[in-house]
């Protein structure tokens, strides 16, 4: 017979069943917000962001840069 404080193992105050997460039920998960620098990307930049990058690029004279990067920084130019 099973007593009032033994569940169905025969161990006292324990359940029957197993986790689905296994190992990983003891981890809390650490929800942080990211941080958005959308001025630092250049499709988004702002004035500021769009000159500091225009001034390394003209300080590196040798670096090659893709098309997208000038594409993007002539359309970005010329919006703002």
């Amino acid at each position: 017979a099973v007593s009032a404080g033994t569940l169905c193992c025969g161990l006292p105050e324990r359940r029957c069943f197993g986790t689905t997460d296994g190992p990983f039920r003891y981890i809390k998960p650490k929800f942080v917000d990211k941080k958005r620098h959308y001025n630092e990307v250049l499709i988004m930049a702002d004035v500021r962001k769009l000159m500091e990058t225009a001034q390394e690029v003209l300080s590196q004279p040798a670096k090659e840069f893709p098309m997208a990067f000038w594409e993007v920084l002539a359309k970005r130019s010329i919006q703002s």
